[in-house]
């Protein structure tokens, strides 16, 4: 399914009943992931499930040019999804790049937002981890061995291959351009629960991020982040115990 805001198209899937949750993939990730996985198909036994592609991604427009990346842009797509399903307010779970994504539609949106599930990132303020330039040149330039050379996460070879043939380098690197302005997970007001696996390197960061909030905390065995998000059986409790309890 589409919907079009801006001259823009993006897709999302409606599947399940109840209370509404919106699942926004990671970076480099599509909706299909949440499926592939069992997350979104779980929920579903509980929760109305809206997986969305955010533009940029997936089967969702991908624009070449980083200003049309602003955070309230890539908002604004959600929010037309969440608009023509009728859904006044929903919970919203991100993982990586997604969690950021989810907590940038808080921002912009704080009366439609339930509840956050934030997995795989600590959610610093953008300008503590700028885009690497040489990162940004190598997408640009369609280079993906060079840009997997850069990459500061270990992603299995069957992953990467995948996440080269559902994007757009282009567009990938317009939107880490595009979407730039600091978002302070403080000022979010609404309960959070935060997840990693306990062998990420800023696993330690992202636990610092949670107890500073007051948030819930789980770290997922000693998983590495692919490894973490493929794990749905050891996140799933956890995640759907806190969106019981909200």
């Amino acid at each position: 399914m589409f919907v079009e805001v801006d001259g823009f198209h993006i897709a999302f899937s409606d599947i399940g009943h109840g209370e509404p949750v919106v699942l926004l993939p990671g970076k480099f990730m599509t909706r299909q992931r949440w499926f592939e996985v069992g997350i979104a198909e779980s929920l579903a036994e509980e929760f109305r499930v809206l997986a969305i592609d955010p533009l940029g991604f997936g089967e969702s427009s991908k624009p070449h040019s980083p200003d049309d990346y602003s955070s309230a842009v890539v908002a604004g797509g959600i929010a037309a999804v969440l608009d023509d399903r009728e859904v006044d307010a929903a919970r919203l779970w991100g993982y990586s790049l997604g969690a950021q994504t989810a907590v940038d539609f808080a921002n912009h949106h704080p009366g439609r937002v339930l509840s956050l599930v934030l997995g795989g990132n600590p959610v610093l303020p953008r300008s503590a981890l700028p885009p690497d330039p040489a990162s940004l040149e190598a997408l640009r330039a369609g280079d993906w061995a060079r840009f997997w050379e850069l990459f500061p996460i270990t992603i299995p070879a069957e992953t990467m291959q995948a996440m080269e043939r559902d994007n757009d380098p282009v567009a990938q690197a317009s939107f880490e351009e595009g979407v730039r302005d600091d978002v302070l997970i403080e000022d979010i007001d609404c309960p959070k629960m935060f997840y990693v696996g306990g062998g990420e390197w800023f696993w330690e960061a992202v636990r610092d991020v949670a107890r500073r909030t007051d948030s819930r905390f789980e770290t997922i065995g000693e998983l590495g982040h692919a490894e973490t998000f493929q794990s749905p059986w050891l996140v799933i409790p956890g995640v759907r115990d806190f969106l019981q309890s909200h």
